[in-house]
Order: structure tokens, then sequence, then C-alpha cells
């Protein structure tokens, strides 16, 4: 067109319609992009309304026992936090409530021990030496077989009896949870050089308990060896509590002379010979540490002839 002259005709475009054949999978494709941006708000209208709902009903409710009353306590000092705030809040409460019930109801008088308050319980105890397995003057430690005796006074005991029963015999095992035990060690031992073998517990209706304990040691202890082949060694078991101190526990030697010793014969053909043995009861103080202890020392002599004919006469 000239400039400055438009046509008087007016022209129409027309645009054909276009249609859009989605396959199936794009509308699956589709739905799923929709409802990633629609399920986020709606779960969290849903999650609000119903949190609303359960803590209105719960405040309505009326209240049971201390623990409901501490709980409505303590929703109203918070009152301006939100209301999934206050329902975690209210949870843990109510859980510290069960949690305090439950360890109140826990007996603990049967756990503590018999004169608890007053006097120091009194131990006595037996050391019986079944087998000896010789000194590592190397390594000062000697190895043994023994066999532990500990007796005690609980009346307490007697409610453990069944009727008609005067007495029983538990497992240690059987008896940690339903009585007090003295935890009686080898003050001594090797680090892993104790294995038990067997344990029992005899308990009667007068109050008496009785604890026999088999055990394989290995014991530590300082050799002098100067006055070899002529030196006398001095093998020594010490027990003691591992938790109390004198003025809760002491211990004391029992009287029966079977149940402390040495088995007869037990160093017949042995490099040492049996010269004695000494039990005795002794306080030791080291520093904040007072503790009753209880020993059995082993006198032992060597045999320097059957050193004389392995090792200079051969």
């Amino acid at each position: 067109f000239p400039p400055g002259r438009w046509p008087r005709q007016k022209y129409v475009v027309r645009i054909p319609r276009m249609t859009i054949k989605m396959s199936p999978i794009w509308q699956t494709h589709c739905c799923a992009l929709a409802l990633c941006f629609l399920i986020a708000p709606m779960w969290q209208q849903f999650v609000t309304d119903k949190s609303e709902h359960v803590v209105s009903h719960d405040m309505a409710a009326p209240k049971r026992g201390a623990t409901m009353l501490a709980d409505a306590k303590h929703t109203q000092a918070h009152a301006g936090l939100s209301i999934l705030q206050l329902r975690t809040k209210k949870t843990k409460i109510i859980a510290g409530h069960e949690t305090q019930s439950t360890t109140a109801a826990t007996p603990l008088t049967k756990l503590l021990r018999p004169s608890f308050g007053g006097k120091p319980e009194v131990i006595e105890f037996a050391i019986y030496v079944k087998n000896f397995f010789g000194m590592q003057f190397r390594q000062n430690m000697f190895s043994l077989d023994v066999v532990l005796t500990l007796r005690w006074i609980d009346p307490r005991i007697s409610k453990l009896l069944p009727v008609g029963a005067n007495r029983t015999t538990l497992s240690p095992t059987e008896a940690k949870g339903k009585m007090w035990l003295p935890d009686i060690i080898v003050v001594n031992r090797a680090i892993d050089g104790e294995t038990e073998i067997s344990a029992a517990i005899d308990i009667c209706r007068d109050g008496k308990v009785m604890k026999t304990q088999r055990i394989k040691l290995s014991a530590q202890q300082h050799f002098d060896v100067v006055a070899f082949p002529f030196d006398v060694q001095t093998p020594t078991i010490v027990l003691s509590s591992r938790t109390l101190m004198t003025q809760d526990l002491v211990m004391k030697a029992m009287d029966e002379k079977n149940l402390s010793g040495v088995r007869p014969g037990l160093f017949n053909n042995h490099e040492f010979h049996f010269v004695s043995k000494k039990m005795r009861v002794f306080e030791e103080v080291d520093a904040n540490l007072h503790k009753s202890r209880g020993e059995l020392a082993i006198t032992l002599r060597r045999d320097w002839t059957r050193y004389l004919q392995t090792t200079i006469l051969p």
C-alpha cells in the first residue's frame, strides 16, 4: 500500500481450530503433578483440624486423678503454644508421671543390706584349695581351683520359703532379684582370671544364708626368689566387698575347720611342699578407701632335691 493510505476492505484472518490429542500416559503424568501440588496443603489442613478437635475434647473431658490435674495446670501455663506443641508437651507429662509411678512401685528394701542404717553386716568366709596348678614367677601369678563359702544373716528371707519348708537352694540368678547378696570378690585376681564352675545359695527359715561357689582362679602376687632353690613362697587369696566400706560390711573367718584350708595330699609329688595355712581378717586404708578384707595365706617350701635331680644332676 502507498504510504499514508490503508485499504478500504476489511480482511479477516481465520485460524483453523487445533485439537490436541493426549495419550493415556500423559494424562497420568498430569494427574500426578496436580496431586503433588495439592496434597501438601490438604494434608496440613487435615492434621491441624484433627489436632484441634482432639485437644478440645481432652480439655472438655473431666479430669481424673493427680495426673490429669497437673496436666490441666501445665496446659494453662502454656496457653500461648501452638496446638501441636501443646499436644506434644501433654504427652510427655503423662509419660513422665507413668514412669515415676512405676519406679516408686519397685520395692527397694529387699535389695538393701539387712542392717541398713545400723551396724555393719558380718560376712563369714572360708576358702578351700581344691587344686593347685603352680606359680608363674615371671608373670608374678599363681593358679588354683578353690571353693569359696560365704555366710550371713538376713531374717527377711523366711518369706521366700514355701509353707512347711525349712530350707531351700537357689541359683545366684534366681536369688539376685529376690534378696540381698554381698558382692564379695577376689581382690588380687588377674584380669579375666576368674571362671565360675558352680554356685548355689542355701537359705534357711531362721535367716541363715550360705553361698558356696567353686571357681578356677588366677591371682597376682609378687614372689621373692632371691633364696632360690631354698626359697619359701606364700600364695595369698584376698577377699573383700566390691562396693561396701568398713562401716557397712566386715569380714570374719569361719570357725569350721573343714571348710577352709588345703586338700590333704595336694602337694604330694609337687615342686613345693606344704608347710602351713593361715586365715586372717584385716582392715586396709588407702586414701578414702576403707575396706575390711579376709585372706588365706598358704606357706610353701621349694623341694631343692627335685631341682638337684632335674637340673644339676640330670
